[in-house]
């Protein structure tokens, strides 16, 4: 059941091209990789400091809000909340600036498995940033509307990302993010 508390802010998430960095909650760090091609970022960066994520690599995707990433653990026999699925998929507005995008992320996450399931997250915090005001109308209607795009789409393909993004019209190597 949804119980009230107060919201966590929105996040936005910097992706800064020109200076090789990503600034998140927790800080801003120095990134090994960005490409970009047909309107999609690719990033890879350490994950300083953290006890079990090692590195991360993600997608940037502007023409559905979307950013998909993946972690590598420190061990890969490790056993924690980070390794039971492939993709973790954050919604939310995806702006490119001069040298820069930015995410704002809007609560709803998507864990995927692939080719076997996908798994909606976050649902009370997304309902709290409503009830607080911290989501527009418009941010609260594209958010439910991606989220829902997307589960629908993945099930429709058997739960296949990279074949969901093609009908998307978003040709990317996944493996990439391996």
């Amino acid at each position: 059941m949804f119980k009230p508390t107060m919201s966590k802010p929105v996040k936005t998430i910097h992706y800064d091209l020109a200076n090789m960095t990503n600034t998140v909650k927790a800080g801003c760090y120095k990134v090994d990789v960005y490409e970009v091609s047909e309107q999609v970022l690719f990033m890879a960066r350490q994950a300083i400091d953290h006890p079990y994520i090692a590195y991360i690599k993600s997608f940037l995707i502007p023409k559905v809000g979307l950013q998909i990433t993946r972690w590598q653990l420190h061990d890969s026999n490790q056993i924690s909340n980070y390794s039971f699925y492939d993709y973790y998929i954050d919604v939310g507005a995806v702006e490119t600036l001069q040298g820069e995008w930015l995410l704002r992320d809007f609560y709803l996450d998507i864990l995927v498995v692939a080719n076997k399931a996908a798994y909606v997250l976050d649902t009370d915090e997304y309902l709290q940033g409503i009830q607080d005001g911290l989501l527009t109308s418009e941010e609260t209607k594209f958010a439910l509307e991606t989220t829902h795009t997307l589960i629908n789409g993945l099930a429709e393909n058997g739960y296949n990302l990279e074949a969901w993004l093609q009908q998307k019209g978003i040709n990317i190597d996944l493996g990439k993010l391996k």
